[in-house]
């Protein structure tokens, strides 16, 4: 099996390089894995990607190169859950592993329910369900584009119309929900006038009611006819208290009468 060292000769012994590379760039790669730092590197990443769940199908080929392949051949951009359906699957279609198979599974059902609401099967629908079902992305790379682009530039461009869709309903349901409380409120303060209200009206028709009582004894007072009953009235009790008088005088005349006989 070809080391390390032996790929880097093979690497250099290349006189004619793509035009995509830079020739400058290539030399300073090639120096970097001559280095101790890059040799230090490949030492610490073998027995990582020995421990990695998801295996890939593309071999040396990395999935930029990938992608591009699939650009050119579909005429159209495409999603970085296309790109790993291309390089998680063998030849008959079957995935290269059972957790590469669960992850598209998982990826497929997501766009099925993206397709039926608001992302109309977008390649930028595509790629957020891809970021929701790997999780969040680590070490300053995006997966599935290759070394150059970071989190903070492929969410720019292009996830804006996501972001501006995402916070278009947010705001929507904020909105909805503070109209809701505002009604609730309106709804309770109307309650409560109401009973004020007819609080108020009671307590008016109290008052009317009493002033009008007294409205008419004030007249009953001053009317004739009240001097006159009520002097009857003092008259009858003046008669009667004499009356007893005269009875209680004549009772005790009769007690005495009899006392002498």
């Amino acid at each position: 099996m070809e080391t390390y060292q032996e790929k880097i000769q093979d690497a250099l012994s290349i006189e004619q390089l793509e035009s995509r590379v830079d020739a400058h760039q290539w030399r300073n790669l090639v120096q970097f894995w001559r280095s101790e730092k890059g040799t230090a590197r490949s030492t610490t990443n073998k027995p990582n990607r020995s421990k990695q769940t998801i295996n890939h199908t593309t071999g040396a080929k990395s999935f930029a190169r990938v992608r591009e392949e699939l650009k050119i051949e579909r005429e159209t951009d495409v999603s970085r859950a296309e790109v790993f359906y291309a390089t998680h699957k063998r030849k008959d279609g079957t995935p290269v592993d059972p957790r590469s198979g669960s992850l598209m599974e998982e990826m497929q059902n997501c766009m099925s329910q993206e397709e039926d609401t608001q992302n109309e099967g977008s390649e930028q629908g595509h790629d957020d369900v891809y970021a929701r079902v790997m999780g969040q992305e680590r070490c300053g790379r995006v997966r599935g584009l290759g070394l150059g682009p970071t989190p903070s530039r492929f969410r720019g461009p292009r996830q804006s119309h996501e972001d501006a869709l995402r916070a278009a309903n947010e705001g929507k349901r904020a909105a909805e929900e503070h109209s809701q409380k505002l009604e609730e409120q309106i709804a309770s303060m109307r309650e409560r006038m109401d009973v004020m209200e007819a609080q108020l009206l009671n307590r008016q028709d109290r008052c009317e009611s009493s002033q009008l009582r007294r409205h008419s004894s004030a007249h009953a007072f001053q009317s004739p006819f009240y001097h006159q009953f009520s002097s009857n009235i003092e008259s009858r009790v003046f008669l009667g208290l004499h009356l007893d008088n005269i009875l209680v005088v004549f009772s005790c005349h009769i007690q005495c009468l009899h006392c002498h006989h």
